[in-house]
């Protein structure tokens, strides 16, 4: 709409707005709020009123007196910090849960939490630091169902959950809809997934069987894209929604299988694939 009254018009007053990409806009400005800047201007005879986004003015001139001043607008608080709490699902190999397959990794749904660091070298642009952590549970049950077939009575075993660390860095964008943000960012970091440590047990009659896999971790490149919806309170405080896809390959080392009469074996190291989604809510605060 702002395109309009960027060509020559019949004006009234002659103040001036200067815009992010070096466009002006000759018109009668009315008053200037922490969002918008509104202002009138006559255009076919007939006088318009509207407004224009803060974030997309580069500076504003008004005529009130001689000489003509320059006004600095305030683009407000724009680097923020934000913490949100929320599920993770994960997706791919990571969710298989056949028992056959080697790369299955059993992972269900958990807890995610996500900090972040914004900060803005335009009014769009800028750079994100992002600390994750996931907790996925493990389903250990589908595999002491299958040691209950084999041995034809019932397999317990604990419950146990995959934890995620990861840290990222990389470029975030910010677009403006009214009181609203919607924020895309991208990052490559490095994370670190271990898997828990898990015991199978059954007894029948006198005899007693029990299994234990060790707890193993790794380390890998990982990537993420995400979104985020972001409300503004006021000129400090936002509320924040975000969609989260992390991705990687882990490869784990050799493995320890214990048994209860004191033996063990040890199993080949292996590759994990490694994708979830994380959906969250929270809190920023600007500075």
């Amino acid at each position: 709409m702002i395109v309009l009254f960027i060509y020559p018009v019949i004006i009234m007053a002659q103040d001036k707005i200067l815009l992010q990409d070096g466009r002006e806009i000759y018109c009668h400005v009315t008053s200037i709020d922490s969002v918008n800047i509104h202002f009138s201007m006559v255009k076919n005879n007939h006088t318009i009123e509207t407004m224009i986004k803060i974030i997309d003015v580069q500076q504003v001139y008004l005529s009130e007196e001689l000489p003509v001043k320059p006004v600095k607008v305030s683009m407000g608080k724009r680097n923020s910090v934000d913490v949100s709490v929320g599920g993770s699902t994960p997706r791919g190999e990571l969710a298989n849960d056949d028992v056959l397959k080697e790369e299955s990794g059993l992972a269900g749904n958990g807890l995610s939490i996500n900090v972040n660091y914004n900060y803005f070298i335009t009014p769009r642009i800028g750079f994100s630091v992002k600390g994750i952590y996931n907790s996925n549970e493990y389903k250990g049950d589908k595999l002491g169902k299958a040691f209950s077939y084999l041995l034809s009575y019932p397999v317990i075993n604990n419950s146990a959950k995959y934890t995620t660390y990861a840290m990222l860095f990389g470029p975030t964008y910010l677009l403006p809809i009214d009181r609203l943000l919607i924020e895309g960012h991208a990052g490559l970091g490095f994370g670190k997934l271990k898997e828990p440590e898990v015991n199978f047990s059954a007894t029948k009659g006198q005899y007693q069987w029990l299994l234990k896999k060790q707890s193993i971790s790794a380390n890998t490149v990982l990537y993420n894209i995400g979104g985020c919806l972001v409300f503004k309170v006021n000129d400090n405080w936002d509320i924040i929604g975000k969609v989260e896809y992390l991705e990687g390959s882990f490869k784990f080392a050799e493995n320890i299988i214990e048994y209860g009469n004191g033996e063990s074996t040890k199993v080949d190291s292996r590759r994990q694939d490694y994708g979830v989604y994380n959906i969250s809510l929270g809190l920023g605060l600007k500075f």
